[in-house]
């Protein structure tokens, strides 16, 4: 036989047909009927026709047979119709390496001869040289795309035909991308929008600004700019920094304090007495039309103001008794003389003129008399009446003297200014900080139209030592406060991480600074950014919680996906191998899957973003009315991205598996109707040398490289460059290949785990029918395992994410809520601003001691925490450690107070060890009490020796101790734990050293004394003291009774030569009060305090803490000091956890369904391979309920099973996720199980195990048992 026509190139070969006729050994294996439409050739027995095939070139033809075709029984009805939608398609087969036939293959058996003949007598002439090879490219390129454009065509035929004969694959594969596409893109949305929210939340708290200008405490002047001392001068900086690219607009505030009274008329009091000062607030002085069109506030409620007109915080109108928008005024007290020395920035002084008094008498214009009646609080016509009116208009008045002069000089520098109450302030929105308090809010228009109204009349009225501006040439914006500013594209700045937000906000900064010039007269701040810092923890807490949802759920839908495709491939196996029969190539097959995998994950995709789109219009409009933003209705780019990713990458994940099960299959099993996968048997034989590299070592080999990688080089470098989002994710990166790699454990186990539960299932509900039931359950359990361990993994990996992401969500809530109240120590926080500045100790404790005496009182105490010695300059540094110091570290003293534990939160108090028979919550009422020098301190140990090692007679300055007071005076001290870690401090200590270097006035080198103390309590933890930590191994707090403290300061002060009174302005509030010292009887005024807490009442609306709030703040007068309160960012963190407590039943509803879909493929496919089974138990008497019982038996054990090793797997996680965060946080271990959430799940899993068998397996049992006993 000559091969020759064979051999040449495709090009060459002349075009046939090949006559399919029966082989001798299988005379039916003809084309079938059920394709061709015709009745197979009658020629059993017979050799196929011989064909002739003509040569190459010419010269005649060779006589070929065909080879036999492949074993070809006829298949079952069933499989006949499976194949009805090949009959159109075998036109456009394209052409195969293995049988060259032509493109159009005639539907016809046998050719006939004459095209043959035709075809031998004009062969295709030979071609040489460039024009063969031209010609033979052009050929190839066209053969090549008619090939494709065969395949491509043949693939969408295929799997049009196939989802509408059967549209339950194309229908899950659909939902599943649908849904995974639709939801991980709306979160990831939302996830980019969420910024927005903790820059509302932020804008709230400090206010709507971006920069801060505030004046520089030296006169400068840079770039032609001049300012007065302590102010800004708006008009010229704003028309220098209109220039600056990146700002959008600038405006001038002014913010100063005041007292308050109010009028008798319209005020529900009438008892109240008119001229009593009732409370103080600061005046806001802003222009609110060019602070709304620059987008300063932009959700302030409340309307421009007009002449006499203000807007007042609700808690200050319910303490006046006053009535917003009814008419009912308040009146402003301020000092005028100081005011107008404040924002002129003169030192003005004033007498009465001489030409004012004349023999006790005054003469005073009928301004000044105005002024005069408010100050002395009588009616106007009444202080007329006991005066002259002179015929100029102005009226004399007799004077008693000096005091009478006097109380004029007070109606001149006191300005009283009723205002009429428009709107109560709620919130500040935005508006001003909140940490203001008590606010009352003036429009500039007419602020300045009143300082013009002073100015002229103070000039009149009395002799000014100092320089005033004229009140025609005053302009109240060149003497601006502050000026508040606003960048351009903000959104997208704090939409930023924090490093890209602070180099864009230095960009912005530097550019203002080379505009304005290198001494600009202020300083900036960017409050808002610094506010954000914040919130930082929680965006990546969010991020990562978000990471977790999106591999879980991609990881369920490629299962899905996989079970699908798997499932789809295993139910057309015969199809595919028809057509691979039919000359069908491999790439044309995988290209036929892989369409079929488009076919349902582009609609499912397209679908997928447009209803994403549609849900995340309403949400879009409620972020952006919520932050005042206008409205980005569109997905982010990020968004997109995430959507075509797993729309498109899930199914080819999904489908590789498949693909190599269809092209694995050889062609003979492929045509076996009756082969079943379980049954297969396969024997590899493999020489060691061939081997070669093996994948399941490769790929454990390349996971150990890179867990090592990421724990041995980018966790470092995470730390290193400060990147927290990046080191939590290597962190969740490695719990979730945890929480992986144990349900692979689980995987081992669940068939015994699922015969265990299916025993107990079919012992409790089987009845009479037990034994029969459990043996046919076991059977299918084993033939299934394979399949059902896909169903398995899928679920427990569900089941334990859903319980070790709630609690560790559940923990993160609880810690970061835990930590706060830590940090805060209390429900109100006042911080000072610096040693220099320190907490208004008298203003605070003189107002908390008056309102603590009322019986509506909102406050329960308030205690004091000091700066540490080491704030005192003349101190060096203050070690601590055993007697003899080989390695003191470095500690911090505190001064607290007896009442510490009663305000503060006790709860995190938690101390390790106490001396013999002390109760360690006494601890802090013993700070102040004498160590009684008993046990070892009476030993010859602790006798003063003659050479006193600790402090010698020459080291001790003038007022020290003496000696033996060194030896015997014993200061008694609460210590961290790793101080007494680090410092090898035992419970069983009891006499430590405390050395205090200080630095002699004038002097510069350093002196030490020392100073013995006693060990009383050693604590893991303190209220509010967040250096106590074990985490901190220096300079932790050591804490002492506030007299004490006051004695060593006094010390230091005798041994430098210092003087603390100047060195703080610790006096300047005032003294305390008898109240005061009552209700404190171990204060210590002259100690500067760091922190004052505050404990509230417990049941207060949020109203009540509002207004103890804005009190307090009023109280304290200082803008550089605020109340924090901890129940606002409890609030706070109780939004957030609800919003991701939501996302968690989202995830499990969606993980829920997808479990349902590979639940029912899994029984669906398990009842196809036991079709037989089915009709066999039917036909031994079994009725239909028993039979479908079978399968929900073993569904039910199968998810039994999953339901123990996911609840495992994720017990174990979680408690190793608690123990891990309480190894930071150093709270006691409390387990928190996420009830709810779980028994939705398994109720959930349960019912679906249920409902996915019993549907398919309702479906056979309809079916004749003849029909189930064929296949059919």
């Amino acid at each position: 036989m000559d091969n020759s026509d064979i051999k040449a190139p495709r090009h060459q070969r002349q075009a046939h047909s090949i006559s399919f006729a029966p082989s001798p050994r299988h005379p039916n294996a003809a084309i079938p009927d059920y394709l061709t439409g015709s009745p197979p050739p009658s020629q059993a027995g017979s050799q196929p026709p011989l064909l002739p095939v003509p040569r190459p070139g010419g010269g005649g033809a060779v006589t070929r047979r065909p080879e036999s075709t492949p074993n070809l029984d006829r298949p079952s009805a069933a499989a006949a119709q499976s194949l009805s939608p090949l009959k159109p398609m075998l036109a456009v087969l394209p052409p195969s390496a293995d049988q060259p036939w032509s493109p159009s293959v005639p539907t016809a058996i046998s050719p006939p001869a004459a095209p043959i003949a035709a075809a031998a007598a004009s062969p295709i002439p030979p071609l040489s040289g460039n024009a063969n090879v031209e010609r033979t490219r052009g050929w190839k390129k066209k053969t090549t795309l008619l090939g494709w454009f065969g395949a491509a065509k043949l693939s969408i035929e295929y799997v049009r035909a196939s989802s509408s004969r059967s549209p339950r694959s194309f229908l899950i594969g659909l939902s599943t991308v649908f849904l995974v596409v639709t939801f991980l893109t709306l979160v990831q949305n939302a996830l980019v929008r969420s910024s927005i929210v903790f820059v509302k939340l932020s804008e709230d708290t400090v206010g709507q600004y971006d920069l801060l200008l505030t004046p520089s405490t030296d006169t400068t002047t840079a770039g032609g700019l001049t300012s007065a001392p302590g102010f800004l001068n708006y008009t010229q900086l704003n028309h220098t920094l209109g220039r600056v690219q990146g700002i959008a607009g600038c405006a001038p505030r002014w913010i100063l304090p005041v007292n308050l009274t109010v009028p008798k008329t319209n005020a529900w009091d009438t008892n109240a007495p008119e001229n009593e000062i009732l409370s103080s607030a600061y005046v806001l002085v802003m222009d609110s039309v060019l602070e709304r069109a620059i987008g300063v506030g932009v959700a302030w409620p409340h309307r421009p103001l007009g002449d006499g007109e203000a807007h007042i915080t609700g808690s200050l109108l319910r303490t006046l008794k006053r009535r917003p928008a009814m008419g009912d005024q308040i009146q402003l007290v301020m000092d005028l003389l100081t005011t107008l020395n404040t924002l002129t920035g003169s030192s003005t002084s004033l007498t009465l003129p001489a030409s004012t008094t004349n023999n006790n008498t005054v003469t005073l214009t009928s301004a000044q008399v105005t002024q005069l009646a408010l100050v002395l609080g009588i009616p106007r016509q009444q202080l007329i009446q006991s005066g002259i009116q002179l015929p100029d208009g102005r009226y004399q008045f007799t004077i008693g003297g000096l005091q009478t002069n006097a109380a004029i000089m007070s109606s001149i520098t006191s300005f009283r200014q009723p205002l009429t109450a428009v709107s109560a302030i709620d919130l500040p929105v935005g508006k001003y900080p909140q940490a203001l308090g008590n606010v009352v809010v003036m429009d500039q228009a007419y602020a300045e139209t009143r300082m013009r109204s002073l100015l002229a009349q103070f000039g009149a009225f009395a002799n000014v030592s100092g320089t005033l501006p004229a009140p025609a040439d005053f302009r109240l914006p060149d003497y601006a406060m502050s000026i508040v500013c606003m960048v351009a594209n903000r959104s997208s700045i704090y939409a930023m991480s924090t490093t890209d937000r602070q180099r864009a906000l230095v960009r912005i900064t530097d550019a203002m600074a080379m505009s304005v010039g290198l001494s600009a007269p202020f300083d900036t701040m960017a409050v808002l950014s610094s506010a954000l810092q914040g919130t930082q923890f929680i965006q990546i807490f969010m991020s990562q919680i978000f990471f977790t949802v999106v591999t879980v759920l991609s990881v369920l839908a490629a299962m899905l996906i996989y079970s699908l495709l798997l499932a789809d491939v295993e139910e057309k196996t015969f199809e595919y191998g028809m057509l691979r029969s039919l000359g069908m190539e491999q790439s044309s097959l995988i290209g036929l899957l892989i369409t079929q995998s488009l076919g349902f994950s582009v609609p499912a995709i397209v679908a997928g973003l447009v209803v994403c789109l549609v849900i995340y219009t309403p949400v879009e409009y409620i972020l952006s009315t919520f932050a005042f933003v206008p409205m980005q209705v569109g997905l982010s780019t990020s968004a997109w991205a995430l959507g075509l990713t797993l729309g498109l990458g899930l199914p080819v994940l999904g489908m590789l598996v498949p693909i190599q099960r269809a092209l694995s299959q050889t062609l003979r099993d492929a045509l076996d109707v009756y082969h079943n996968v379980v049954f297969d048997s396969i024997v590899t034989v493999k020489r060691l040398r061939d081997i070669g590299i093996d994948p399941m070592e490769t790929a454990i080999a390349s996971l150990l490289v890179v867990v090592g990688f990421l724990v041995y080089y980018v966790i470092p470098l995470s730390f290193t460059f400060g990147d927290l989002d990046l080191f939590f994710r290597i962190l969740t990166i490695i719990l979730l290949g945890m929480v992986l790699g144990q349900v692979f454990v689980g995987q081992m186990i669940q068939h015994y785990l699922s015969l265990i539960a299916m025993r107990l299932v079919v012992f409790m509900v089987g009845g009479n029918r037990s034994e029969a039931i459990t043996s046919v359950v076991a059977k299918n359990l084993s033939a299934h395992l394979k399949r059902n361990g896909k169903t398995a993994l899928m679920l427990t990996i569900l089941l334990a994410y859903i319980i070790f992401a709630a609690v560790m969500f559940r923990i993160q809530a609880a810690t970061l809520a835990q930590t706060l109240e830590w940090t805060y120590g209390a429900d109100l926080v006042v911080r000072g601003a610096s040693f220099k500045n320190p907490v208004p100790e008298a203003r605070i404790s003189n107002y908390l001691a008056t309102v603590v005496a009322r019986t509506d009182s909102p406050i329960a105490g308030w205690t004091y925490l000091s700066y540490p010695l080491t704030s005192y300059y003349p101190v060096r540094g203050t070690r601590l450690g055993p007697v003899a110091p080989l390695y003191n570290p470095s500690v911090k003293v505190i001064g607290v107070q007896k009442s510490f534990l009663d305000v503060a939160l006790s709860n995190y108090y938690i101390p390790v060890a106490a001396r013999d028979g002390l109760d360690p919550r006494s601890a802090f009422a013993l700070l102040n009490d004498t160590v009684e020098s008993t046990g070892p301190a009476r030993t010859s140990n602790w006798a003063i020796p003659d050479n006193p090692p600790i402090v010698p007679a020459s080291a001790l300055a003038p007022g020290s101790p003496t000696i033996k007071d060194v030896y015997t005076d014993i200061l008694p001290i609460l210590i961290s734990e790793s101080l007494a870690s680090t410092a090898f401090i035992g419970a069983d200590t009891t006499r430590l050293l405390l050395e205090i270097s200080y630095t002699p006035n004038g002097a510069v080198w350093s002196r030490t004394q020392s100073q013995l103390v006693a060990p009383l309590v050693i604590a893991r933890k303190v209220p509010g003291i967040s250096g106590i930590s074990r985490l901190a191994q220096s300079n932790t707090p050591s804490l002492i009774a506030m007299p004490r403290l006051a004695t060593l300061l006094r010390h230091v002060d005798t041994w430098a030569g210092s003087s603390l009174r100047n060195a703080t302005t610790v006096g300047a509030g005032g003294t305390l009060s008898p109240a005061a010292l009552l209700a404190m009887p171990d204060a210590e005024p002259s100690v500067p305090k760091q922190t004052a807490f505050v404990k509230l009442k417990q049941g207060l609306s949020a109203l009540q803490v509002e207004g103890a709030i804005n009190s307090l703040n009023t109280a304290i007068g200082d803008q550089n000091i605020k109340v924090d309160n901890l129940r606002f960012q409890l609030q706070s963190t109780d939004t957030a956890a609800f919003f991701i407590n939501i996302l968690f039943y989202v995830v499990a509803f969606v993980g829920i369904l997808l479990s349902f879909f590979v639940l029912w493929l899994s029984f669906t496919a398990n009842l196809r391979e036991n079709a037989w089974e089915f009709g066999v138990l039917r036909a031994l008497g079994m009725d239909s309920s028993t039979v479908i019982d079978i399968y929900i038996y073993e569904a039910v054990a199968v998810v039994l099973a999953t339901i123990a090793i996911g609840t495992t797997v994720g017990i174990v996680t979680a408690i190793t996720l608690t123990m891990q965060f309480n190894l930071f946080t150093e709270m006691p271990f409390t387990f928190s199980f996420p009830t709810g959430i779980y028994l939705t799940v398994v109720l959930s899993a349960l019912i679906i195990s249920v409902t996915g068998s019993w549907v398919p397996a309702t479906g056979f049992a309809r079916k004749k048992i003849a029909m189930a006993l064929k296949g059919l």
